[in-house]
């Protein structure tokens, strides 16, 4: 079977131009994260407000405060806090929304016995207080929906 020098040419043209065009194109790209309103520590200090003015009152004592909080945890009588730890961070979504975590560890040791809870003088009792916030990069409003 005899080709012809101009289906040759043709067919050599065609992969060619197959190949320059496929070379060519480029990988789709992710979609760019828009930028932030707030910085990292701007969106948990929006998220610390709320819990001061929302949440505390409450009960959460733990998730921004700890053993520097007035209240329960400073009454040196009745316990004391011999271990404490507090980690807070935030992320920026692609949605635009930050998401603040609190997380508090810390134990008590008990001055007096408490017999109704199962306490007694010198026990010690683990606690763990892991709080999530969503903060609008837009309003600056934590999100409670």
């Amino acid at each position: 079977m005899r080709m012809r020098p101009i289906t040759f040419t043709a067919g050599l043209i065609l992969i060619l131009a197959s190949s320059l065009i496929i070379s060519c194109s480029s990988a789709p790209k992710a979609a760019a994260i828009p930028a932030s309103n707030f910085s990292e520590p701007e969106a948990i200090s929006l998220a610390r407000e709320y819990y001061k003015k929302n949440d505390f009152a409450y009960g959460a004592l733990s998730c921004f405060g700890g053993k520097t909080d007035p209240g329960w945890m400073n009454d040196p009588e009745l316990y004391s806090v011999p271990t404490f730890s507090h980690i807070e961070k935030a992320s920026y979504k692609p949605s635009g929304i930050w998401l603040v975590t609190a997380n508090s560890t810390w134990a008590v040791k008990y001055k007096k016995s408490y017999e109704s809870q199962g306490i007694k003088a010198g026990d010690i009792r683990d606690f763990v207080a892991d709080c999530v916030y969503r903060v609008d990069d837009t309003t600056g409003k934590v999100l409670t929906d």
